[in-house]
């Protein structure tokens, strides 16, 4: 959480990446999750033992099909 940025949620993976997480995805995503996102791409995909989640930035934009 970056209290500096009016409390927007990130992700934080790697070294020092993060990426901004939306409201409706909070469920999907837990400790321990393995964060996959591809350079360039606008889709993360959660990934551990049990499940993959593909979450796309283009949806939660209104972006697909532009």
């Amino acid at each position: 959480m970056n209290h500096d940025n009016h409390n927007i949620p990130f992700l934080v993976y790697g070294n020092q990446d993060s990426i901004l997480v939306y409201r409706d995805w909070w469920d999907k995503v837990m400790v321990g999750d393995s964060i996959i996102k591809p350079k360039g791409s606008l889709e993360v995909i959660i990934k551990n033992s049990d499940k993959i989640e593909k979450l796309d930035y283009e949806d939660q934009f209104g972006l697909e099909g532009q």
